[in-house]
């Protein structure tokens, strides 16, 4: 029922925006203003007749914008003016978080104030998708003076989120010590802390559909079997050969992508979900690992989104834990396109991207944590993830980095951002191919290449081409089809070109001549030999050459491809 309040929210905030008066000035000029802090253009805007508590198609006020984006100014006017006032209690409709958990996501302590100051009861507001109140947001994001001022107004400590983590256990989880320092200073008893998740938890607790009874009871104890395990793992490491057999038999008969427990995610998020708990932590990171390829193994899909606590897929779960392993795991088994689609999304609870998460983190975790960071942050930057993408707050990945206060840690995240992308590249490369539609989503799927122009067809009504063909191909030939695929980041030369040729020749067991291999530059050569061998591909032979990954690997058409780190 809760899913389809939320749904229905969404379906009426892009009508109401579309159906506002024809008189009203554009919404869009608040907005812009809003977000600059610009109060001058907003009381023009308001004396326009604009209406401070219009939703645009994707659910922002003027009020949430400027939360947003920590701008304290625009607040005060949009709440304190003698034209027409917002409402501070209008939630964001795709997420229902007020404007006061905006505020805390952006950090400001001036704009989380204003709005105290006009809705003292939202000190401890619940954002519905994620449970954070904003004491919980201001210490997801770290910002350490605004979880000060919270707690000093009297906020609740003892708060959760939707996955039972106080401020104090995300300061931990993250290696936060400015952070913990400052809970610290609000001591939480265990009971206070589950007495108040217990009753969180019945708030998002949903109706089983009619019918799905069996089905939804087998996800919710594989869900909670995945949860013991792991957390059985951390205390006795003895037990990890028993307790993944235990999850390999449960499979059996479970949707690997259906939703389970209280917070309905998907069997593969709550197996990147959560820190490696002591005093076995090596064990419990090595079982997640073992889960991980079990899911997917058995089809679970890395792009699933969970309903709660944070709507998002198991691609930005794992970037925010440093999960690298089971990031070029799951890789491996989508295609490029696709990676760097699901590394770019931007999720409705915050606009962080999973690069976002990667930097947030790299800026409060331990010195050890932060080379594992560090190196995520090269593989996603190389796997496609843009380095320019706001969230609602309005800062970019690398605005993120560039606000890490000490020194040394800022210039490293920067370096990862810049490292230049590993993309696949060759000069130009011709292989013969038994389908060649088929050829082409396999080259595109694995390594990201795209069609150049149309496939050409050469035949003997074609006086240009057909004396080349013949020459290339042989004279008992009666047609070629062709066509060019390159890398999108790539230089224009650096193409493949694919050639599916009636009747196809002989194929000998060991060319002599012709094409024996083509070579490609591809950065991690896991993930890539991984991705072509769960697209109908082989992996023929792993081998390192001064200090070069080499790996050799075969298409659907048994061409041999070999696969290299670096240039060589």
């Amino acid at each position: 029922m809760k899913t389809l309040i939320l749904l229905i929210a969404l379906l009426f905030v892009p009508v109401a925006a579309r159906c506002a008066p024809a008189s009203e000035p554009a919404l869009q000029t608040a907005l812009d203003a809003a977000r600059h802090g610009d109060r001058k253009a907003l009381m023009a805007w308001l004396k326009a007749g604009g209406n401070p508590d219009q939703a645009d198609e994707d659910g922002w006020t003027p009020l949430l914008k400027a939360s947003a984006c920590g701008q304290a100014g625009a607040i005060d006017l949009l709440l304190d003016n003698p034209v027409r006032t917002a409402d501070p209690g209008k939630p964001f409709a795709p997420t229902g978080a007020l404007p006061i958990h905006m505020a805390a996501h952006s950090g400001s302590v001036p704009a989380v104030s204003r709005l105290l100051e006009a809705r003292p009861q939202d000190l401890d507001a619940v954002f519905p998708v994620n449970g954070h109140t904003p004491l919980l947001e201001a210490s997801f994001y770290g910002h350490v003076r605004l979880a000060a001022f919270l707690l000093e107004k009297g906020a609740n400590p003892a708060a959760t989120t939707l996955r039972g983590l106080t401020a104090a256990d995300f300061a931990r989880q993250f290696g936060n010590n400015a952070l913990l320092a400052v809970v610290f200073s609000r001591p939480v008893t265990e009971q206070q802390k589950q007495d108040y998740y217990a009753a969180l938890l019945e708030k998002v607790r949903e109706s089983v559909p009619p019918g799905q009874e069996v089905s939804q009871k087998r996800s919710d104890d594989f869900v909670a079997l995945i949860q013991a395990s792991l957390a059985a793992v951390s205390r006795d490491p003895g037990q990890a050969d028993r307790l993944f057999r235990e999850v390999e038999t449960a499979i059996d008969g479970v949707d690997p992508d259906r939703c389970g427990g209280v917070l309905r995610e998907p069997p593969l998020v709550v197996v990147v979900t959560g820190i490696d708990a002591p005093p076995h932590p090596e064990a419990v990171a090595a079982l997640r690992l073992r889960l991980a390829r079990l899911l997917l193994d058995r089809g679970a899909s890395p792009l699933v989104r969970e309903i709660h606590p944070m709507a998002v897929n198991s691609i930005i779960r794992a970037s925010v834990f440093g999960r690298i392993d089971i990031l070029r795991l799951m890789a491996s088994r989508i295609s490029a396109a696709q990676l760097a689609d699901a590394l770019n999304e931007r999720p409705p609870v915050n606009g962080l991207t999973a690069l976002h998460d990667a930097v947030l983190r790299a800026g409060t975790v331990d010195d050890e944590g932060l080379q594992a960071y560090l190196e995520q942050i090269r593989w996603e930057v190389g796997s496609g993830a843009r380095t320019d993408i706001e969230d609602f707050s309005g800062l970019t990945q690398r605005d993120y980095a560039i606000r890490i206060t000490d020194p040394e840690r800022r210039r490293a995240v920067i370096e990862a951002l810049d490292s230049l992308r590993a993309v696949p590249h060759w000069n130009h490369i011709a292989i013969g191919v038994a389908n060649i539609e088929q050829a082409a989503t396999w080259y595109g799927d694995v390594f990201g290449f795209v069609q150049v122009g149309s496939i050409l067809v050469h035949s003997p009504d074609d006086p240009m081409r057909w004396p080349l063909a013949k020459t290339l191909f042989g004279s008992g030939i009666v047609r070629v089809r062709s066509v060019s695929l390159r890398v999108p980041d790539a230089p224009m030369l650096q193409k493949i070109e694919l050639f599916e040729v009636f009747p196809a020749p002989p194929k000998p067991d060991r060319p002599r001549s012709g094409f024996i291999h083509g070579c490609m530059v591809v950065g991690d050569v896991d993930l890539y030999a991984g991705r072509a061998e769960s697209h109908g591909g082989r992996i023929l032979y792993r081998t390192t050459v001064k200090g070069v990954r080499i790996v050799f690997c075969s298409d659907p058409s048994g061409n041999i491809l070999e696969l290299a780190s670096v240039p060589w």
